[in-house]
């Protein structure tokens, strides 16, 4: 926990180095590993790895939209929240039909 931290805090002191995580956001694992999430959505915004990072740690995916167009949030409970095998793994690996 206490390498974890150390390398959060490096990370964040790179764009603010007057910057300390208050003690509760860092003081058990469960914390810190929420201050990391965060912190990872910082660093990434505009990457493209919120989708990974929902999926991975069974998170709901938020709700869409726009005018328009509008998507619903998909919770991890939900049937359309897995993804099918594509096409090409089931023709390349007939195991995955049983």
């Amino acid at each position: 926990m206490t390498l974890a931290k150390a390398l959060l805090e490096a990370v964040h002191t790179r764009s603010d180095a007057s910057f300390v995580f208050p003690t509760e956001a860092v003081n058990t694992p469960d914390n810190l590993l929420a201050t990391i999430r965060i912190e990872r959505r910082i660093e990434l915004l505009g990457e493209g790895f919120r989708s990974n990072d929902l999926l991975r740690d069974l998170l709901t995916i938020p709700a869409k939209g726009s005018s328009s167009l509008q998507a619903a949030a998909v919770q991890p409970t939900a049937a359309n929240y897995i993804f099918p095998y594509p096409n090409t793994e089931i023709n390349t690996n007939k195991l995955l039909l049983k």
